[in-house]
């Protein structure tokens, strides 16, 4: 009789072990990249939350002091967080009314044109922590610079950036 008529088919433990072994360290590195991509996802996100809502917001709040007529100086917060800045706008007639940059409850910016809410101007997942006005005045005109500090949140990944800005009124000169 051979000996090879009588073996069985099938895999010895110690094949069986090694297998094993092999698929769970595949299944460990393909659990650590799917991992890895989700927290690169929410990097991303917030990244883009966070320049998104600093885009739109400065270039709002750039566009309407650039359009203002002067800066109401008695019912604005200057110089301190958090700031509120009251403008001396014209509306769509030329009469005079107001608009109004200042921080709301949970870090939302807001702007109020009339005193009548207009919206927030960050996105949801973003907030302002810091937001300061500070008024700059010549014989010839009036600035008004900003500084603001976003944070942005996804999941457990949570972003800070600073942005500044220096706008100057064309209505006061």
């Amino acid at each position: 009789m051979n000996k090879n008529t009588n073996r069985k088919k099938g895999f010895s433990l110690v094949e069986m072990m090694f297998y094993i072994g092999l698929l769970t360290i595949l299944l460990l590195v393909v659990i650590n990249l799917v991992l890895s991509a989700g927290s690169t996802y929410n990097n991303v996100k917030v990244s883009k939350n966070l320049d998104s809502s600093a885009v739109s917001s400065m270039e709002m709040m750039t566009r309407i002091i650039r359009g203002a007529i002067n800066v109401n100086a008695a019912r604005s917060v200057l110089n301190s967080d958090p700031g509120d800045l009251m403008l001396v706008t014209l509306n769509g007639s030329g009469a005079t009314t107001t608009s109004e940059f200042k921080l709301g409850s949970g870090g939302t910016l807001q702007f109020y044109k009339g005193g009548i809410f207009q919206g927030p101007l960050t996105e949801a997942g973003t907030s302002a922590a810091h937001l300061v006005f500070r008024l700059a005045t010549t014989t010839n005109s009036q600035a008004v610079k900003i500084e603001m500090t976003l944070n942005g949140v996804s999941g457990k990944i949570s972003q800070s950036q600073k942005f500044y800005s220096t706008v100057v009124l064309r209505g006061s000169y």
